[in-house]
């Protein structure tokens, strides 16, 4: 998956909602957005060098400011604009952050966000709460990008990166080794791809209690421990022989899953019936009405996306295209990681020579 994938897949999977074939962009757009921007960002003023900003004499004695980095400082801007208090825990703060800021930490409120990000965050904050800061507005944007490029270019700022990459490549090692076994044992898979949601009012948004959260996060996590328990006997699954699952999080789509289903390709012909007997085992049985499904690719947004597809094990040109399948999973982690309720994993897989 390379850095435009990346990105496309971040966006898309925490901003389309997508029900009774209606396509509607989430609030979390935005959000989504700009934590790929920030991220960008942080890195031009890593690699830029000199002051923004320069305050010179005119030939009439006169100071004025003259803007070195154009780009930056443009990109800059939005993020001192319209300023809000910080709420923590409904409690009104006297501090002041981005209001660009706020959508993302509402849309992302369960989030870790990448070392870039985070970085960016913290820099902004005290950037905007400097006493000083609107009679000096320039020399403070000075000394925040310089902020900036000294953590950046920190070993401490280095370490926590790769920390957090650390996870993120474990998980995507162990994926490929999973789905390279299972295509060692079996010659054609039958492969699905779906997304189980909830049955949520997509019109309203408002920010959730961490006890709200707690208790949607429960009740997420005993859907799908009741859906992978009833695999062992329901005759849907008879020929499943692997499966990825992923919980994912945003403020208007709430928790939600991304699924991939492996079956036997020799004994199961008929994929697209198969994806829709799960779907409907999702939304009639484990979720008694609260569900919502789709197969992937039939969302217009993701329409080259694959939802269902026989796989030789020895089509190169699909396996390529299913291994970008399983790394959109993991790989989109690198913007924000979800640190659920009870601390929990977020992403698993079957167990190899199981009969579910």
């Amino acid at each position: 998956m390379d850095k435009k994938e990346l990105i496309s897949s971040f966006i898309i999977r925490n901003s389309i909602i997508y029900h009774n074939n209606k396509l509607k962009f989430a609030y979390d757009l935005d959000g989504a957005a700009r934590i790929v921007n920030i991220g960008k960002l942080v890195k031009d003023i890593a690699n830029s060098e000199g002051e923004i900003f320069s305050i010179k004499e005119n030939n009439y004695g006169r100071k004025v400011t003259i803007c070195n980095n154009k780009s930056i400082s443009e990109e800059i801007k939005p993020y001192l604009k319209n300023n809000v208090k910080h709420i923590n825990k409904g409690i009104n703060t006297n501090i002041l952050i981005s209001n660009k800021v706020y959508e993302i930490q509402s849309s992302f409120s369960i989030h870790k966000f990448n070392p870039y990000v985070d970085l960016f965050i913290r820099n902004l904050e005290k950037l905007l709460n400097k006493t000083d800061f609107y009679s000096s507005k320039f020399e403070a944007i000075n000394e925040f990008v310089s902020d900036i490029r000294n953590e950046v270019s920190s070993n401490e700022f280095k370490k926590a990166l790769a920390d957090y990459k650390r996870l993120q490549n474990k998980n995507s090692l162990s994926i490929k080794k999973y789905s390279d076994a299972l295509f060692d044992k079996y010659s054609v898979l039958c492969v699905i791809r779906m997304n189980f949601i909830y049955n949520i009012d997509c019109d309203e948004m408002s920010m959730l209690t961490d006890s709200q959260i707690k208790d949607e996060y429960s009740q997420a996590k005993k859907d799908r421990k009741h859906l992978f328990r009833n695999m062992r006997s329901n005759k849907i699954f008879e020929n499943m022989v692997g499966f990825i699952w992923k919980l994912e999080f945003c403020l208007q789509k709430g928790f939600h899953y991304q699924m991939i289903f492996y079956f036997d390709g020799f004994k199961e012909k008929v994929g697209d019936s198969k994806a829709r007997a799960i779907g409907d085992y999702w939304n009639n049985t484990i979720t008694k009405g609260r569900g919502l499904y789709f197969i992937q690719g039939e969302c217009p947004v993701n329409k080259k996306d694959f939802g269902v597809a026989m796989i030789q094990h020895d089509n190169t040109a699909l396996r390529e295209e299913l291994r970008k399948a399983e790394d959109y999973l993991i790989k989109t982690d690198y913007y924000a990681r979800m640190i659920v309720p009870d601390k929990d994993r977020t992403f698993g897989k079957g167990i190899l020579n199981k009969n579910y």
